[in-house]
Formats: C-alpha cells, structure tokens, sequence
C-alpha cells in the first residue's frame, strides 16, 4: 500500500513536528537576518576597532611588529596600536620608523620608535588605557580615516 505524504502535512500531528518545522525555517532565514539587523540596531562598545590586526614586514633579527587601529572612547582620536614579538633566537633591541598614510587624502606623517630591549619569546602590545608600552601607541592626526590607513616599516 502507497501511503501519501503532503507537503502541508509536515509538521501537524506532533509538537516535535512543529518545533522541526520553526528550526528548519529559522535555519533558512537566518543569513538574511544576521549581522545587517544587529549592526543596524547596536551602538559601537569601546575601545572600537576600525581595522583587523595586520603584519608588517619583520626584522632581519625576526621580530614582528603588527598594529589595528582602534578608537578607545566614545568621540577620542583614532589610534594606531602596535604589538611586538621576538620570534628569533636571541635578545634583541628592536628600533623602527614607521611611515603612516591616509589612504583618502594621500597624507602622510613619520613616527619613530626608540630602541627598546626584547627578550626571545616577548611579545608586547600597546592598549587603550595603559601607560606600560606608550611607545606602541600614535594618535593619528586629526582628519585622518583610522579605517583606511597603511603602515610601512624601516627598521633602524
């Protein structure tokens, strides 16, 4: 015997039925409903990152300087946050200049940083709110697009 099975009959007859038939069509919806309606709908939390972080050329020494660019507070200057790290054998004493560009308007300005000791396996990060690596922390002038800058790196 043949036994039919209609379409809109899934799902009647049975709670668990129902709750299958909620789940699938959720799972069908929800890439239509996701990030757009949450970003749309939520205020930035600080400290509010305008770019992933991102590698920079390393050292002939190998140390590896990344940065982001992150905004703090509510309404503060843009920040260009640098993290370091010895991945080489020995203690190093890592100095460097970076050249920092708006990629809008084309400006350009250098920040250098001192010569400071690493030890092998160190890594360092400025932070929003800390003094401890304050050389790893450049305001960026005002004007400039925090979300849309490069990075390159001399290495003193």
């Amino acid at each position: 015997m043949k036994q039919k099975v209609h379409v809109s009959n899934l799902g009647r007859g049975s709670s668990r039925g129902r709750f299958t038939m909620l789940f699938l069509l959720g799972a069908l919806l929800s890439p239509f409903v996701g990030e757009e309606v949450f970003a749309q709908t939520s205020a930035p939390t600080y400290p509010h990152e305008l770019t992933m972080w991102t590698g920079l050329e390393e050292s002939p020494a190998m140390v590896d300087v990344s940065f982001h660019v992150v905004q703090c507070q509510a309404g503060a200057a843009s920040q260009v946050m640098l993290q370091v790290f010895n991945e080489g054998d020995l203690a190093s004493s890592i100095g460097f200049t970076l050249t920092i560009t708006d990629v809008s308007s084309g400006q350009s300005f250098s920040h250098t940083v001192a010569s400071f000791p690493l030890s092998t396996g160190d890594m360092v990060t400025g932070e929003c709110g800390s003094s401890t690596h304050a050389n790893l922390i450049i305001d960026l002038p005002a004007g400039y697009d925090g979300s849309n800058v490069s990075l390159e790196i001399t290495y003193n």
